[in-house]
């Protein structure tokens, strides 16, 4: 009993005089920058989305604002917005005379905290690419953003089909 007792004091003597040691431990991560349009994620192709101005009259009766939903935009920091129209205006037939080819729109988007919006104006029938100026958007967010078209109609124009590739572009910064 009494080598119990002794290697039981042993015991608590060395365990006493213990010291504790504590490592840290480091955890990080990384959550790159995004953007998205309707759940896809910039960089990716998303379907083309339709404005149909319907029939404008020769002289530009009947021009009217139209709009279209691009759905839900999510942009986890800071972003640029920015419209851009790949040919300057709504392109049609070759003209000639007074006649003109081209019908000018000015397109805005709704719904971001700063819009963006584009002129899209030639004053001859070429195509020439036309970008708006960024707008900056300060801060991380999610909302439904709509795009307007409102032509610009002077006319008289030429008959037959007019087109245009309006692109919404937004870009974390």
């Amino acid at each position: 009993m009494k080598k119990i007792i002794a290697a039981s004091a042993v015991l608590a003597a060395l365990s006493s005089g213990a010291m504790a040691t504590d490592q840290n431990i480091d955890v990080t991560a990384e959550v790159p920058s995004f953007c998205s349009v309707g759940g896809v994620d910039t960089g990716i192709a998303v379907t083309n989305k339709l404005i149909d101005l319907g029939t404008i009259g020769s002289s530009g009766t009947s021009a009217t604002a139209t709009s279209v939903s691009l759905g839900t935009v999510t942009c986890n920091k800071a972003a640029n917005a920015t419209l851009i129209s790949a040919k300057g205006a709504l392109l049609g037939p070759s003209a000639s005379g007074s006649m003109q080819n081209y019908i000018n729109y000015n397109a805005t988007t709704t719904g971001l905290q700063a819009n963006a919006s584009v002129p899209a104006t030639l004053t001859t029938g070429t195509a020439t690419s036309t970008s708006g100026a960024p707008a900056a958007q300060a801060n991380a967010f999610s909302s439904t953003i709509g795009v307007s078209v409102t032509p610009v109609a002077a006319g008289p124009f030429v008959a037959g089909s007019y087109t245009d590739v309006l692109t919404f572009r937004i870009v974390p910064q």
